[in-house]
């Protein structure tokens, strides 16, 4: 399936305020794009923050790459006005694949990965943060989760990590996956997991998992009594966001999606609800997780300033 192609059907009804820039190609031949979206603001002397979201790092996790494709078609549709209330005030720069091997041939629970790239390599175990200490039997080669010769010996994620590197006022960095029939900690599955490195970025997650614990509850009625988010932290392991959180000192979040959509009577994977539903999260996420991160970045800069003055 041509993926870029959708997003470039986009990008020509949307040339005015969504722009790509191509990172490079992976060893195996297929392309990286980098895109943003940057809407005028009114107050021509206003710098507005951006979020950074990268997808498809394990490019096998199709659920998020087709929802995540289906938020921006919303939000450049200009028919939600949360998402014009977004776009107006954030610029969002993303990475819509970043992993196009195992998209076009891993799976999630087939026999080819959904994770490594053309070397067998989990990219998102192959960032430098944390790589030395992930000595576990998972990291080795031939595992799901093998981290690589070294830190950032693979192509892919260098592009995520100088394409990040590339943009200033970043106050996020959201990476997007999925997961299929994993159970996780309490017995059961959940339709949105995220994962952080800093307890700021916990909290704010647990409060955004809180409030749309009730909001789909209601919507979803297959949901009512039923635990669907889960947050926790991940430390020691040289994922993405803790690659950002350290050099770029802003909160960063893994923000997983269910594929399965086991709560479903007669549920299975890719139904409607799925996307929908990932589509709601990332709407709700991406704007909770934003105006948070800004009061992060301002605070700190509130106290360099009182530090300097003094």
């Amino acid at each position: 399936v041509d993926l870029y192609g959708y997003y470039e059907a986009l990008r020509s009804a949307n040339s005015n305020v969504m722009t790509r820039i191509k990172l490079g190609d992976t060893l195996d031949g297929r392309e990286v794009f980098k895109y943003s979206i940057k809407y005028t603001d009114r107050n021509t002397g206003r710098v507005k923050p951006k979020i950074f979201i990268n997808c498809g790092i394990h490019g096998g996790e199709k659920a998020c790459v087709w929802a995540f494709y289906e938020f921006i078609k919303l939000l450049l549709s200009g028919v939600d006005r949360n998402l014009n209330i977004l776009k107006r005030n954030y610029d969002i720069v993303f990475i819509p694949l970043a992993n196009p091997y195992a998209f076009d041939v891993g799976q999630v629970g087939g026999v080819a990965s959904a994770r490594w790239n053309s070397r067998g390599v989990d990219i998102n175990r192959n960032f430098g943060v944390f790589w030395d200490v992930y000595t576990s039997d998972e990291s080795l080669q031939g595992r799901q989760t093998y981290k690589g010769e070294s830190p950032f010996s693979e192509l892919e994620t260098q592009y995520v990590r100088d394409a990040v590197l590339a943009e200033d006022n970043l106050v996020t960095y959201i990476d997007l996956h999925n997961f299929n029939y994993v159970y996780l900690p309490e017995g059961h599955s959940y339709i949105m997991w995220i994962s952080t490195v800093s307890r700021y970025a916990e909290n704010c997650s647990q409060c955004l998992c809180d409030t749309l614990f009730y909001e789909l509850s209601d919507k979803y009625t297959y949901l009512q009594g039923e635990e669907i988010t889960y947050v926790n932290r991940t430390l020691n392991f040289p994922y993405s966001i803790a690659e950002f959180e350290k050099r770029l000192n802003i909160p960063c979040y893994t923000v997983e999606i269910d594929e399965a959509n086991l709560f479903k009577t007669g549920g299975y994977a890719f139904d409607s609800d799925v996307i929908t539903r990932g589509v709601e999260l990332y709407k709700n996420g991406f704007i909770f997780l934003a105006a948070k991160s800004v009061d992060f970045v301002n605070s700190n800069l509130i106290f360099i300033f009182v530090w300097i003055i003094n």
